[in-house]
């Protein structure tokens, strides 16, 4: 599947948009991966620290970042649809970076949405910070055996209202 130029150049600003965000959030800059998708310097995602800086608290995700026209909620009913085929990118890439997996995506150049694994510390973090989120129970993939329970939150409201010290203290691996 090609994409075209102007196609790219807007997922490579989306990916910095979502690389600011983190950035603010976590205290430390973040910035695309050149050629992100390519595997960068043994990098995966599409997102990482800036190179010579520590964060005060481990980053625990593999951020995939995608910016779609068409897709809903509807569609993590579905295996083979766009939605799950993004989230086993970003689930093959979490695991090859020994991280949690998290993928950004953009709805029809508006909201922002995080889909991220979860346990019930996740969900009593984010129900402790009143976080309004969508949680998704048993999201299978048969290729990788993967079932577990995706917790879907805007972008934006994540990294305002919970603190990457509680998301380090629950997700570091």
């Amino acid at each position: 599947m090609t994409t075209s130029a102007s196609a790219r150049e807007k997922g490579k600003e989306f990916e910095r948009i979502v690389a600011r965000g983190l950035s603010k959030w976590w205290g430390v800059p973040f910035v695309r991966i050149p050629n992100s998708g390519w595997g960068h310097g043994g990098q995966r995602g599409d997102i990482m620290i800036k190179q010579g800086h520590t964060p005060k608290y481990p980053f625990p995700w593999t951020v995939e970042c995608k910016s779609v026209k068409g897709w809903d909620l509807f569609q993590l009913m579905l295996e083979k649809s766009l939605i799950s085929k993004m989230w086993l990118q970003a689930y093959e890439e979490g695991i090859f970076m020994s991280n949690n997996p998290m993928l950004v995506i953009r709805l029809f150049g508006r909201e922002v949405y995080a889909f991220i694994e979860s346990d019930n510390e996740v969900l009593r973090a984010f129900k402790k910070a009143k976080l309004p989120f969508f949680r998704f129970n048993q999201f299978n993939s048969e290729r990788t055996g993967f079932k577990k329970t995706l917790v879907i939150v805007r972008f934006d409201e994540l990294i305002q209202s919970v603190s990457s010290e509680a998301v380090s203290k629950i997700l570091t691996i």
